[in-house]
């Protein structure tokens, strides 16, 4: 594209200067010997343009370019990291889960024990309560009996209190849970980093609401998992996090 000048210290002859690249016109410009008041010609142009107005159309055009470039360098990094991030479906987080609930299962027996041999749970009651019937445990009456048994208030507030202590320490301290950790496996920012104190807490809470879904929604939370194109849950969404193998991450 060829560029033009009207050179306004000439008054005879013809006054037009060029042709210039456009990098010459704006170096042109930095010289001052283009003014803002100096009538601009390039090819494509209907007419000429003064300095001023053509500057602005150039430091649009920069601007878009700037941006096109961004996004195109955001794209890129997005792509690598998918390449890079194997991420782990919902067949081996649902396993993964399933050894944290055993763990969990399995600490809750032993509290269970204790509270029995100190006296404070009155596990007769809930021997009594699981040999009923199945028409019999339909009966609400039969499980608030249950609840209102010595000391089973005090167990469920034990057993939450672990389980929330086993997801968010597990989560904040390794990035994973022990089920996690022994499919090597790990839970990961949406950008890479490591979920940290805050981001553990959200998961927690965020997973906390992904198993309602069992009761009011068919596990819709999690089977949502099955046909992401990252394998996200419902609180991996909300969370903004990834679950992936170890030896994958960036």
């Amino acid at each position: 594209m060829n560029w033009y000048y009207i050179d306004e210290s000439i008054t005879s002859d013809d006054r037009r200067q060029g042709p210039f690249s456009k990098e010459d016109i704006l170096e042109l410009a930095e010289r001052k010997i283009i003014t803002e008041e100096t009538l601009i010609w390039h090819t494509g142009l209907a007419d000429w343009k003064l300095w001023k107005e053509l500057k602005v159309e150039i430091e649009k055009e920069q601007a878009n370019v700037i941006i096109q470039q961004t996004l195109e360098a955001l794209i890129q990094e997005k792509k690598l990291q998918v390449k890079q991030n194997q991420f782990a479906g919902f067949w081996i987080r649902a396993l993964a889960y399933s050894i944290d609930i055993c763990i969990l299962t399995i600490i809750a027996c032993i509290t269970m024990i204790l509270l029995h041999y100190t006296g404070l749970l009155d596990t007769a009651a809930i021997s009594a309560f699981f040999s009923l019937s199945p028409e019999e445990l339909q009966d609400n009456d039969k499980l608030l009996e249950l609840f209102q048994a010595r000391g089973m208030q005090l167990f469920l507030w034990l057993t939450s209190i672990t389980q929330f202590l086993y997801f968010f320490l597990c989560n904040w301290k390794f990035d994973a849970t022990p089920g996690k950790l022994l499919l090597k496996i790990k839970i990961i920012r949406a950008d890479g980093t490591r979920l940290g104190l805050t981001g553990s807490l959200l998961r927690f809470f965020c997973a906390s609401l992904s198993s309602f879904s069992f009761v009011y929604l068919y596990g819709l939370a999690y089977i949502v998992a099955l046909v992401d194109p990252e394998k996200r849950t419902f609180h991996d969404w909300v969370a903004k996090t990834r679950v992936v193998y170890k030896n994958s991450e960036k």
